[in-house]
């Protein structure tokens, strides 16, 4: 069976991803950072960033980048896709109904069905009908985009960012432009992901990009730059080796496992030989936090206590951010938080598959780096809802693969076919 490219609309990625980081890309200039610098108002330390020029709100800006792009890309839909993420709809608003916190914040009850359903149909989409996406092109606007994050940060220091070169966590920077569109995730995954973009002078700017990132040793985006480097190197290492058709879904099982293996190693590892104090420094007083939404959790464990608890209950933790995955066990139960765990391991399991055997699907494998890589984050931080580039990339990411058809099986399914007609 041979895929042919079809052009005649252009990959629903490229729009909603384009839309979204030209949005804010717009709203980064309208103010002094449309997100507070991610750091409640402080690009840099002791530096003030707040704003009194108008602003467009974030979750207006996702909506309508959702809705241009379902109305330009979407023009078919299977019974399963929209059976799955109708039930996926269903849980959402009905944990709001059941705790009664739907009617105390019906627009955001709304904005996060709405977004999750419809990134999703349009991954559907995009994995149905399979389009050329040009990697060089794309890791190349990003590149300037990055560029001129950095050429900012360094004009105006703690408005458009902070660049201290310090290596130290005690000065916490932030290349502000970079980061409200993911671009330090983007760039290295592509750089794996996309053959053609695999020369020497990106290689030497990747690492010259690194060496800004380390210089304020902020932990997230240092994981975002090496983590898919080494998934790579990984990778390239199982696909030089002698794996055997017969044995694809058991290497394939036997990656995912020590994936997770390593991964809970890491957590007990910490938390066995880390003092309470060096815990508490570590997880930035993230501790309490968890504890809170995991007391809520089991308190109404099947639909939830509602969304942003923290501002309903008595809590009175240093953190308010950064939840992951009980955020949604919390807020919207055990129902729905076992359907996110499920398409997410979905997802890692093709992921796995794809970067393993199937060489041609270049897009697949960057989403695929960008689940594997952010799933930790996933876990602990965010993503719990879809309100900023990272979040996004990841969602757009699990659904594209969940519904993706790799290469080597459509191959495979051809040859049999094809043994069965003989």
């Amino acid at each position: 069976m041979v895929l042919k490219r079809t052009i005649s609309r252009p990959l629903g990625f490229s729009i909603l991803f384009g839309l979204f980081c030209l949005a804010m890309g717009v709203n980064f200039f309208l103010t002094a950072n449309p997100y507070a610098a991610h750091h409640s108002g402080g690009a840099a330390r002791w530096m003030e960033t707040h704003s009194s020029n108008w602003a467009l709100h974030v979750g207006i800006l996702m909506t309508s980048v959702v809705i241009i792009t379902f109305i330009v890309i979407v023009r078919y839909l299977s019974l399963t896709s929209v059976s799955m993420f109708a039930v996926a709809g269903i849980l959402m608003i009905s944990s709001g109904i059941v705790s009664s916190i739907i009617w105390s914040f019906p627009l955001s009850y709304g904005f996060n069905t709405f977004c999750f359903v419809g990134i999703g149909l349009i991954a559907f989409n995009d994995a149905r009908k399979f389009r050329y996406f040009n990697g060089r092109r794309f890791i190349t606007l990003v590149l300037l985009a990055y560029i001129l994050g950095i050429i900012l940060a360094l004009v105006r220091p703690g408005i458009w960012g902070w660049i201290p070169f310090e290596f130290s966590r005690s000065f916490r920077g932030e290349v502000t432009f970079a980061s409200i569109m993911a671009l330090p995730l983007i760039l290295t995954t592509g750089l794996v992901a996309f053959k053609q973009t695999r020369t020497l002078l990106f290689v030497l700017i990747i690492a010259s990009l690194a060496i800004v990132e380390f210089s304020f040793s902020t932990r997230k985006t240092i994981w975002m730059i090496i983590f898919p480097v080494l998934v790579g190197i990984v990778f390239w290492g199982l696909n030089r080796s002698f794996i055997p058709n017969r044995k694809q879904k058991a290497i394939t099982i036997l990656v995912v496992f020590f994936y997770f293996f390593a991964f809970f190693i890491s957590i007990y590892l910490v938390v066995r030989y880390f003092s309470q104090p060096e815990l508490e420094a570590f997880l930035n007083a993230r501790l309490p936090l968890w504890q809170f939404h995991w007391q809520l959790f089991l308190e109404k464990p099947l639909f939830g206590v509602g969304i942003f608890p923290t501002q309903r209950f008595l809590y009175s933790g240093e953190a308010f951010s950064e939840i992951g995955l009980l955020a949604t066990f919390s807020g919207y139960g055990l129902l729905f938080g076992f359907f996110q765990v499920f398409v997410v391991l979905r997802a890692l399991k093709r992921s796995v598959a794809v970067l393993l055997y199937d060489s041609k699907s270049e897009l697949a494998k960057f989403c695929g780096l960008v689940v594997i890589t952010i799933i930790p984050w996933w876990f602990f931080g965010g993503c719990w809802r879809i309100i900023n580039a990272l979040d996004l990339l990841f969602w757009y990411s699990v659904f594209y693969l969940v519904f993706f058809r790799p290469l080597f099986s459509v191959q495979a399914r051809g040859n049999q076919n094809r043994m069965c007609n003989k």
